[in-house]
């Protein structure tokens, strides 16, 4: 065990700390982003009840998940590692949630038809296919069908 004094003024204190302030909300961020295993994030008990596991499907109650209800709408159910997107025109697209380049699987946005992996940067189309890399494989889909205003996602 080692012992000592460090003798620091209040300007040099000042610094180290102020350094430390700055990043250490961004290195918090990134922890909680990353390691979120939960899908309740954005979603309301209601919601969270609209989606339900069986036999390999995923069934998703449309009438209260309103987020897929438009053409853009999306969805990151971290429990199975899918990611549900609305194509538009009552279509919808179910890839999985694990990148293909290093396998992060819950770092994830969607804007303007693009899916982007917030770890490394990759883009995919909305059937999965690399846009940009460094993924250089496809996320793989499932097939989803649209009965009643549910939608089964096959996994």
């Amino acid at each position: 065990m080692k012992k000592g004094n460090v003798q620091l003024g209040r300007r040099d204190f000042a610094k180290k700390i102020g350094g430390f302030a700055l990043i250490s909300p961004l290195v918090l961020s990134s922890i909680v982003a990353c390691s979120s295993d939960d899908d309740s994030g954005n979603l309301s008990e209601d919601e969270l009840e609209a989606i339900q596991f069986m036999d390999g499907q995923i069934l998703l109650n449309l009438d209260v998940l309103e987020s897929l209800n438009s053409t853009g709408g999306w969805l990151l159910i971290n429990q199975r590692r899918v990611l549900v997107l609305n194509t538009g025109n009552g279509e919808f697209s179910a890839l999985t949630s694990i990148c293909t380049h290093t396998g992060c699987d819950n770092a994830w946005s969607f804007s303007g038809a693009v899916l982007t992996c917030g770890c490394h940067g990759s883009r995919f189309d909305t059937s999965g296919n690399v846009l940009n890399g460094p993924a250089n494989a496809p996320l793989a889909s499932f097939e989803v069908a649209l009965e009643n205003n549910t939608l089964t996602v096959f996994r």
